[in-house]
């Protein structure tokens, strides 16, 4: 219901153009996909590009899901186009928030791993079962086994929409569509 068609689109020197101002909504909180870069020439800073499809199975569109998931989940984020401004390639944008991404997750393990030797020195806490601040189980929101990886938080964020679509199937499959 609100979707841009042609008739929400102006015509310029030749080139059909966007604008997501016609869908009287925050701009702050839209986003357009889209495969022609004259269509958001008007909003850049809402836009993510796509290269067309070209009719071959691809997961350009799957690519994109991490990025849409880390807005999503962040409370406190009032306006996108500062976030998408960052990327220099409206066209590339899913695989430079990938890497990103890979940066992030190296730097998180890097103090994962400085707070979990700084914390094997406690032997007195152990001894009696407590854990020292800043320890695995308060790194990651819960608690870890000693082998197992700490999370970030978008990772807890993916579980839960995974375990959230999971129950909305299982409620498609016993009550029908």
């Amino acid at each position: 219901s609100y979707s841009l068609h042609r008739e929400a689109a102006r015509y310029v020197d030749g080139k059909i153009i966007k604008d997501l101002s016609l869908m009287n909504r925050d701009l702050g909180k839209i986003i357009i996909i889209d495969t022609d870069p004259n269509c958001f020439e008007l909003q850049p800073d809402n836009a993510i590009g796509m290269k067309p499809w070209d009719g071959k199975p691809d997961d350009k569109l799957i690519k994109l899901i991490p990025l849409l998931e880390y807005i999503a989940a962040q409370p406190n984020i009032k306006d996108i186009r500062p976030i998408i401004r960052t990327f220099e390639d409206k066209f590339a944008i899913p695989e430079e928030f990938h890497q990103r991404e890979l940066k992030l997750r190296e730097d998180f393990k890097k103090e994962y791993e400085l707070k979990k030797k700084s914390s094997r020195g406690n032997w007195a806490l152990k001894l009696l079962g407590l854990q020292p601040m800043g320890s695995s189980s308060s790194l990651s929101g819960g608690s870890l086994k000693q082998d197992d990886e700490p999370k970030m938080y978008i990772d807890l964020i993916r579980e839960e929409g995974q375990r959230q679509y999971k129950s909305y199937l299982k409620f498609l499959e016993e009550r029908g569509q």
